[in-house]
């Protein structure tokens, strides 16, 4: 892992959201494409071999990937479609609109030279690029492309139908012990099918699965495997693909900032056993992650004796606190910007404050939303505006797993510090003790209701906002504050499916004391 030739970025650290790859995807080649959005590049893995090709500048927050008989289309954050040569040379360019904060885009082959960006709302748009430059798109991704879900007759069955295809395969029925929460076809020809399965359960504890099944020809399941939680680690849209030669590989995020590449192991549907998206604890890493969370705890003035009980709050409040350190308004003056005694370099120990980058060029300009700043806490926006007159610097988005990264003159929120603002805890609380019982209490998926959170101990936590439903199941808008990407570097909002954060790890928590 890494940001030089040969290596892959992947941003894996306590009390911060993951990011990692977004989407591999197999080529006509036989190669394994893998947008690395860190270092903004795809990587091309084939026996004994890595090829890169460095994504265009223009190219914001790149975020899914299809491959093409002679190139790849690669899609960002804001709507931007490219067209790449297999040497990356640039193509084509199309816009397609889309608010980033209404969650990430995907591409779809609507057919072998036709494209949609589809949003988590279902909303689509087609991108008008001539891909026959590219040679067209690869004909199992179109297939399966072409499935299309159908009404089922009990919640843990599901239907898919493609009209353009003939013989058994045109329609596909999944059958499940459990809840079928979402379905798939990832990869289908006209002799056989790969279908991802989303299953879920409510007893004896809640739990989320996702399986893959082989169909055959005649649309039969002959052979399935659970994909484990280290599959979903970070935020990556495809992580599995199916590959020229008949495997099916995906990448495992083990913890650690460490990334691996693995064939997944297909057993007949008989003997094939469930395994939960449930993070699987390293003794060492985790006890050590604890240590630093306690560390900035302890940094804010909080400490295990440090709140007996939470004063009630309504969720109104909640929520108007969120979004008034979304859009706060405030200079970012000289003094803010830049001290002459400190570089601008995450480099700890010794070196421990960087900038968010959305700051970066904004000296003596006005700036919207509360930075992020690690290890950062406040109880009120004023104490913000207090810090800034007193000519602390804005943000701070150097984390670190070893080490006190918290510099002292430095102002802002990071992820947890920002629910413990919202939910006027009083006290700074960490991804791994705003769960305790003493400052909220689990509840199940269904329950979840604005001014809840979703928390991923040791790792991130954002505040809902909204719960829909859309095409892609319900949709979670959240408020949340992350030093990634370079649009957000603070108090952001942000769309996710719900799927998406079981599948990550994601949990919902209830804060204490909270009134409707």
């Amino acid at each position: 892992m890494g940001s030089g030739a040969g290596q892959i970025g992947l941003i894996d650290r306590p009390n911060e959201a993951c990011f990692g790859p977004a989407a591999i995807a197999p080529d006509a080649a036989g190669n394994l494409a893998i947008l690395d959005k860190v270092n903004r590049k795809i990587v091309l893995v084939s026996a004994g071999s890595l090829r890169e090709i460095p994504l265009p500048e223009q190219m914001n927050e790149p975020q899914d990937l299809l491959a093409a008989y002679k190139g790849y289309a690669v899609a960002g954050a804001f709507g931007d479609v490219m067209m790449l040569d297999e040497d990356g040379r640039l193509l084509d360019t199309a816009k397609v609109h889309h608010n980033p904060e209404q969650g990430s885009v995907r591409i779809f082959p609507v057919s072998s030279t036709e494209l949609e960006l589809q949003s988590l709302s279902g909303d689509s748009s087609k991108v008008g690029l001539p891909l026959d430059k590219v040679g067209g798109l690869i004909k199992q991704q179109v297939i399966a492309s072409g499935y299309k879900p159908q009404p089922a007759a009990a919640p843990d069955r599901a239907v898919l139908v493609n009209e353009t295809v003939d013989g058994p395969l045109r329609r596909i029925d999944v059958v499940s012990s459990m809840r079928i929460t979402g379905v798939r076809v990832i990869w289908a020809d006209h002799d056989e099918a790969l279908v991802a399965i989303q299953e879920s359960r409510l007893l004896p504890n809640p739990a989320s699965f996702v399986r893959l099944a082989h169909f055959d020809a005649f649309a039969k399941p002959v052979t399935a495997a659970y994909v484990p939680a280290e599959s979903f680690g970070c935020d990556i849209r495809r992580p599995y693909a199916a590959l020229k030669d008949g495997r099916v590989v995906s990448l495992s995020f083990p913890g650690s900032e460490r990334l691996f590449l693995q064939t997944v192991q297909f057993k007949p549907i008989g003997d094939v056993q469930p395994i939960p998206l449930a993070a699987v604890s390293d003794a060492v890493l985790v006890a050590n992650e604890d240590n630093i969370l306690k560390s900035l705890e302890q940094a804010n003035g909080t400490s295990d004796a440090g709140l007996v009980s939470l004063p009630s709050i309504g969720r109104a409040s909640i929520l108007d606190r969120a979004r008034a350190a979304l859009s706060y308004p405030w200079r970012l003056s000289a003094v803010n910007y830049l001290h002459a005694d400190t570089e601008n370099l995450c480099a700890p120990p010794a070196k421990i404050w960087e900038r968010p980058a959305r700051l970066n060029d904004m000296s003596e300009q006005e700036a919207v939303g509360v930075p992020y700043r690690w290890g950062g806490y406040l109880s009120t926006l004023a104490a913000f505006q207090s810090h800034l007159s007193e000519g602390r610097l804005a943000g701070d988005i150097c984390t670190c797993r070893g080490g006190n990264c918290v510099h002292p003159q430095a102002t802002g929120m990071d992820c947890s510090g920002f629910v413990s603002y919202a939910w006027s805890t009083g006290k700074y609380f960490t991804t791994a003790s705003l769960p305790g019982k003493n400052v909220s209490t689990p509840i199940t998926w269904v329950d979840l209701q604005p001014g809840d959170i979703v928390n991923k101990a040791r790792s991130h936590v954002m505040l809902v906002e909204k719960v829909q439903m859309a095409p892609e199941g319900r949709l979670i808008t959240v408020i949340e504050s992350t030093p990634r990407p370079k649009r957000c570097g603070g108090v952001c909002r942000n769309t996710y499916t719900e799927s998406s954060l079981r599948e990550r790890q994601y949990l919902p928590f209830r804060r204490l004391s909270v009134m409707d």
